[in-house]
């Protein structure tokens, strides 16, 4: 396993999946709202009060929810492990110790 060109795709592409958590939040706001009860009007045409035409929409929208939740989950915790790794490395730079420190570290011994 090569652990350096594996950090440097992960530093590479970090600023994309911050940018990406922030987009699967609007999106699960976006879907959130949509699928939110309306306000009662002079005639109620919806059963539920909820925009779709069918149940199997609102199930859909509800699976595309818990998809995007779940992505977003794993995302964050990538995010986390980036920042780990981030701040034992630059601990490390900084106490001038050899790479060797920062890989034991890593990896969690």
């Amino acid at each position: 396993m090569n652990y350096i060109e594996e950090a440097e795709n992960l530093l590479l592409y970090y600023n994309d999946l911050y940018r990406s958590v922030e987009n699967l939040n609007r999106e699960i706001a976006r879907l959130v709202g949509y699928q939110a009860p309306s306000l009662l009007n002079a005639i109620q045409l919806e059963e539920t009060g909820i925009r779709s035409s069918r149940v199997e929409d609102t199930y859909n929208l509800l699976f595309e929810i818990k998809a995007l939740a779940e992505s977003k989950a794993k995302t964050e915790l990538e995010l986390k492990q980036i920042d780990r790794i981030r701040h034992i490395l630059l601990a490390t730079k900084r106490a001038g110790q050899k790479t060797e420190v920062f890989f034991n570290q890593a990896e969690g011994n």
